[in-house]
């Protein structure tokens, strides 16, 4: 099942992550292996916070073990990343952040 995560969309996700199908911190250990296994051919991440992904995802399946109520895509969201763009534009340097995360992303631009 963990394999076939990724073909899954978020909403799915979250709600066999709410049913307690697949925990927060199994879906969240998947895509850090998974962006670690990747790393090295697409070099898409600075860095990797491992820890404070699985400090969120435990503390996700805490409140759902203790019947609180959880956002409608408690880890189904999962890691996200936040990739950062300079580009020059019209003699001009500019800086733009995009975050990723699931199927949608915000840019952002100075």
């Amino acid at each position: 099942m963990m394999n076939e995560i990724f073909k899954l969309d978020l909403c799915k996700v979250a709600g066999l992550i709410k049913k307690r199908e697949v925990s927060a911190i199994e879906v969240t250990q998947t895509a850090i292996k998974r962006a670690e296994s990747l790393q090295s051919s697409l070099n898409a991440f600075i860095r990797l916070d491992v820890a404070e992904a699985l400090e969120a995802a435990s503390e996700i399946d805490k409140k759902i073990k203790r019947g609180e109520i959880v956002g409608s895509l408690a880890g189904g969201c999962g890691p996200y990343s936040i990739r950062s763009i300079r580009f020059r534009y019209r003699g001009i340097y500019k800086n733009s952040i995009c975050y990723v995360r699931g199927s949608g992303f915000k840019a952002n631009s100075e």
